[in-house]
């Protein structure tokens, strides 16, 4: 006579095989990374510089997380991606790169990893290699992941103690939109204090689960023009987030422009290009968040400078302004974004020309 398996005794047998078949997986990711495809094995090597990233961040209940004051973390993992977050400027509850060197203040960079300068050094970011040109500091206010409420944020609670007299607002507006969709829903949410334990849970995975983080890692594509050049897979928002993110923008980009304004200062807004339009590889969508965001700014009357056609032109020259393995700058194209601003605010007047500065010249089309 055949004995049948209980139904609970069923489910638990395959839940075992499911389990015992994601440890041996997880297994050989471990013990064997060598064997993984070249762009699996990237894409675990970055979640894992963005796993030592986080030990620089604590919890924040109105900017969601912030870097620790007095910060000194090495983040490496490959050899063509290597940096410090060293926090050198530092308020009493919150650190951020600031500047190198000590010179007289005239602004602040607020803005996310771009602006922070992830992948390279705190000399090398745009903020402090703008300093150099102007012989006065900009400090650095980016912080990785931020999005445009957080940005008005930090100039709010720390950037206006700084007395500038430029505020300098980096966006790239497709990014952007989906990290305003994703604070606002935090904050509805309660902010840190709601689900935690699945966001422990998640993170815990993202932490210590090789498995999860190639999975959770966004999809790379190549340019058949030139297969050095992996660009991130761009997803579009849902319509319905993609209007409360327009509206989180707006409110943002215009609480920021009345703060300068009441503060004696100027917003300037540097519009970023991401690796796919540098390289003409973006989606249609993307491209009509730029055009929209450039509308924006028109309409609430926002001075906005597009770097986008300056990198196109360089990088369709061959420069390499981006890491290969990363959609972000790497030295050399926070070097062309620190000239092209610098050149850009020497010609509306908002800052003076540094002797032994060589302006690289500006053109009005790159005014929007």
């Amino acid at each position: 006579m055949t004995r049948r398996v209980g139904l609970p005794r069923a489910i638990a047998l395959v839940a075992g095989g499911i389990l015992l078949a994601l440890l041996l997986i997880e297994g050989g990711l471990r013990a064997m990374p060598q064997y993984l495809p070249r762009d699996a094995k990237l894409a675990l090597d970055l979640f894992q510089m963005r796993v030592a990233q986080d030990s620089a961040r604590e919890e924040d209940p109105e900017l969601g997380s912030k870097l620790k004051p007095n910060s000194d973390v090495l983040i490496e993992g490959h050899p063509e991606y290597r940096f410090h977050i060293k926090t050198f400027l530092n308020f009493p509850d919150a650190g951020f790169r600031g500047n190198v060197e000590p010179r007289a203040p005239v602004g602040v960079a607020i803005g996310d990893s771009f602006t922070f300068g992830r992948g390279v050094e705190a000399e090398e970011a745009w903020p402090e290699q703008l300093s150099q040109l102007a012989g006065r500091n900009f400090a650095n206010l980016g912080v990785g992941g931020y999005g445009p409420q957080q940005y008005t944020a930090v100039l709010r609670r720390y950037g206006l103690a700084l007395h500038p007299k430029i505020v300098l607002y980096a966006t790239y507006p497709s990014n952007d939109l989906r990290d305003a969709a994703l604070f606002a829903k935090w904050q509805q949410e309660g902010g840190a204090k709601k689900e935690r334990f699945a966001a422990e849970s998640r993170h815990f995975l993202a932490r210590h689960s090789r498995l999860y983080q190639l999975l959770l890692h966004p999809k790379m594509r190549g340019d058949v023009q030139d297969p050095n050049v992996l660009v991130m897979w761009e997803e579009v928002l849902p319509a319905k987030l993609r209007n409360i993110a327009w509206q989180a923008m707006r409110d943002a980009l215009l609480s920021a422009q009345r703060l300068t304004q009441e503060a004696g200062g100027t917003l300037v807004v540097v519009l970023a290009p991401s690796k796919a339009q540098a390289y003409r590889m973006s989606r249609p969508w993307a491209e009509g968040d730029t055009r929209q965001f450039l509308r924006l700014c028109e309409e609430v009357r926002v001075r906005c400078l597009d770097l986008i056609p300056r990198f196109q032109e360089r990088t369709l020259a061959g420069e390499q302004l981006y890491f290969r393995m990363d959609d972000h700058w790497n030295a050399a194209g926070h070097r062309l974004a620190a000239r092209t601003i610098y050149d850009y605010l020497v010609s509306q007047r908002l800052l003076p020309e540094a002797s032994g500065a060589l302006s690289g010249g500006f053109h009005p089309r790159y005014q929007r």
